[in-house]
């Protein structure tokens, strides 16, 4: 009789290796996989924020005329002035004269107050708003720029909606003067903040040309506000409960030239070191090669992510005034255009309009500049279907209208006889007294 036996043997240590490397490879792109899913996950989530901080700022600038100062940084969200726009006791300061209790020479630059809200240097004097030294008349200090963070109270958002994708707070910085409803225009005086990127016809970091201006004021170093996402390593940001766990390296050079190997740890300094210059750094996903997004370590090394120095004027451009819902706004802050793309004065119309009912406080002609209040023209006043030629002492001055209508052509009186009038469109003839 005859018997047969199975033996069973387990796995050898070289497929158990084997096993092992597949399993280690399998592992790690995984891991790869949901590192990039969850870095896409926060640079999502960060920009998303940046545009409803950027469409809050368009509603601000629609409601009050201007755009707000920031917040305080430091200041934890516990505390009741927690948010709100502050800005630093300039609310004194002269726009014409440039001077004021806290604008040098009273104070050194940059002035921080406790909780490192801070006003620095403007890039430039805005165009038509310089500042001078009233004493001898020379220009000797741009305008000031105010460098906080999102004031999210004041735009009626939550601290959470002005927090990056890495949980710290998204760095604001304005023009001081936009911040004032009495000198705000987008259009044509632009702000005294400059932003650079890289040029590559230069091949090096120089100042952007602010485009949003109308053709005649685009310049560099005119832009109104910033705000931006310092990124990753959170270098000179401030976070949810008001630290800065990772403070900027203030004095370190920055590397502007592509070939520069001197001492410095990285160009994303530049957006924390307390002046009016920002460098713009666009995401790695939608990077060129020359940008100036770069996570190596060394001189230019910079992972900021994102900035927004624009208003969303991609809706309607105007709204009705909230206080008054009579009174139609331009929110645009700029010009705008009917029947034509390049408006020259803030209602530009070609062609025809009309209006069934309008009411003016003020009329102008716009050649001279001359004015006449409505308060001249008593209410019900007019001309009894005459037409208005003008005022004078706050009365109307009319012309009778003719209906011509049914003028019978030709006629003419009998010799002797001169035209008195026409009735139904027949003329009356009459000798002369």
């Amino acid at each position: 009789m005859a018997y047969s036996r199975q033996t069973s043997r387990g796995f050898s240590l070289v497929e158990v290796m084997i096993a092992v490397a597949l399993f280690g490879i399998f592992t790690g792109v995984l891991i790869q996989q949901y590192t990039q899913w969850r870095l896409r996950q926060i640079h999502n989530l960060t920009t998303s924020r940046q545009f409803a901080v950027q469409n809050a700022l368009s509603q601000y600038v629609l409601e009050y005329g201007a755009l707000p100062c920031p917040a305080d940084p430091a200041i934890p969200p516990t505390a009741p002035t927690a948010g709100q726009a502050d800005c630093m006791n300039l609310d004194n300061y002269d726009h014409t004269t440039g001077v004021g209790p806290a604008y040098p020479p009273n104070i050194s630059w940059p002035h921080c107050n406790a909780n490192q809200e801070c006003i620095v240097a403007g890039a430039r004097a805005t165009i038509d708003n310089p500042t001078f030294d009233p004493n001898t008349g020379q220009r000797t200090y741009n305008d000031p720029v105010l460098i906080g963070t999102i004031p999210y109270v004041a735009l009626g958002v939550s601290l959470n909606d002005t927090i990056d994708g890495w949980g710290n707070r998204m760095t604001y910085a304005v023009s001081y003067y936009a911040t004032d409803p009495n000198l705000f225009n987008y259009s044509t005086l632009g702000g005294a903040i400059n932003i650079e990127d890289f040029d590559t016809g230069q091949n090096k970091i120089a100042p952007m040309l602010n485009n949003d201006l109308d053709p005649g004021y685009q310049s560099a170093k005119s832009f109104m506000f910033v705000f931006l996402s310092a990124g990753p390593n959170g270098r000179g940001a401030w976070n949810y409960e008001g630290a800065q766990p990772n403070p900027c390296q203030m004095g370190v050079p920055i590397a502007l030239d592509s070939t520069y190997t001197g001492p410095s740890t990285g160009r994303d300094n530049e957006n924390c070191n307390n002046d009016s210059t920002f460098l713009y750094t666009a995401n790695s996903s939608s990077a060129g090669a020359q940008d100036i997004y770069s996570t190596a370590t060394g001189p230019f090394f910079d992972d900021d992510y994102f900035m927004v120095w624009q208003l969303d004027l991609s809706q309607d451009a105007w709204m009705a005034y909230s206080q008054n819902l009579k009174r139609a706004g331009n929110k645009t802050g700029g010009k705008v255009g009917i029947g034509t793309s390049a408006p020259t004065v803030n209602l530009d119309v070609m062609g025809n309009i009309k209006a069934d009912n309008v009411q003016s406080d003020i009329y102008c002609d716009e050649t001279t500049g001359k004015c006449f209040n409505q308060q001249l023209l008593s209410p019900g006043l007019d001309c009894n279907n005459g037409i208005m030629t003008g005022i004078a002492n706050g009365q109307p001055q009319c012309q009778t209208m003719i209906d011509s209508s049914q003028i019978q052509k030709p006629q003419q009186c009998p010799p002797g006889e001169f035209v008195t009038s026409i009735v139904n469109g027949v003329i009356q003839c009459n000798f002369p007294p």
